[in-house]
C-alpha cells in the first residue's frame, strides 16, 4: 500500500526552498529533495517534471506571498509615499531570494519577446496594489499613471542605489499629497 504524506507537495516546496535559500538551486538534485522528504525520486516526478520546474514553482509561490503582502502594504499605509517604500521593500526581498537563481538560468532564460512579456505579466500584478495606494489617498484620477508608479518601483527595488528617500521625492513629486 502506497504511503500518504500529508502536504507532500507543500514538503517538496519547502525542502527546495532551503536549499535554494541555501545557495544550492544548481547543486541540490531531486533525489536529495525526495530524500528529505522521505519519498522515492519517482514520486517528486509527480509534482515536477525536472529540478527548474520545481525551482520555477518555488518562485511563483513566493511570487504569491510577495503579491500578498504587497496588497496588505496598500491597504495599510499610513501615506502614499510610505506605501510605495512598503512596496520597494517587499519586492526587493523577493528579488534578493532569487537574483541569484536568475543569473543562473539568465542563458536559457528565452527570446527577448519572452521577457518582455513576463515583465508585463509582473507589472500587471504590481499594477494591483500601486493602483489602489492611489485609490486609497484620494488619487484615483492618478490611477492611470498606475504602469509608471510600478515601473518605478519596481526600479528602485532592482537597484540599490535609488534610495528610500529619492523613492519618496519622487513619489511627492508625482502624486502631491495634501498636509493633514
Amino acid at each position: 500500500m502506497p504511503k500518504i504524506i500529508p502536504d507532500l507537495k507543500k514538503k517538496i516546496l519547502d525542502a527546495a526552498r532551503e536549499r535554494i535559500k541555501a545557495g544550492e538551486e544548481i547543486g541540490f538534485s531531486m533525489r536529495s529533495i525526495a530524500a528529505e522528504c522521505g519519498i522515492s525520486p519517482g514520486s517528486i516526478y509527480n509534482y515536477h517534471k525536472d529540478k527548474v520546474s520545481l525551482i520555477a514553482a518555488v518562485m511563483m509561490d513566493d511570487w504569491g506571498r510577495t503579491l500578498e503582502q504587497m496588497n496588505l502594504s496598500a491597504r495599510t499605509a499610513v501615506s502614499f509615499a510610505k506605501g510605495m517604500e512598503e512596496l520597494r521593500v517587499t519586492l526587493q526581498n523577493f528579488i534578493g531570494r532569487y537574483r541569484k537563481v536568475w543569473h543562473t538560468f539568465d542563458n536559457g532564460a528565452g527570446t527577448v519577446e519572452s521577457q518582455n512579456s513576463r515583465h508585463r505579466e509582473m507589472m500587471a500584478e504590481i499594477r494591483k496594489p500601486v493602483t489602489a495606494l492611489l485609490g486609497r489617498f484620494g488619487k484615483a484620477e492618478d490611477e492611470r499613471i498606475a504602469g509608471l508608479l510600478g515601473e518605478m518601483v519596481l526600479s528602485a527595488a532592482l537597484h540599490s542605489d535609488i534610495s528610500p528617500r529619492e523613492l519618496e521625492l519622487l513619489c511627492g513629486y508625482i502624486v502631491k499629497e495634501s498636509k493633514k
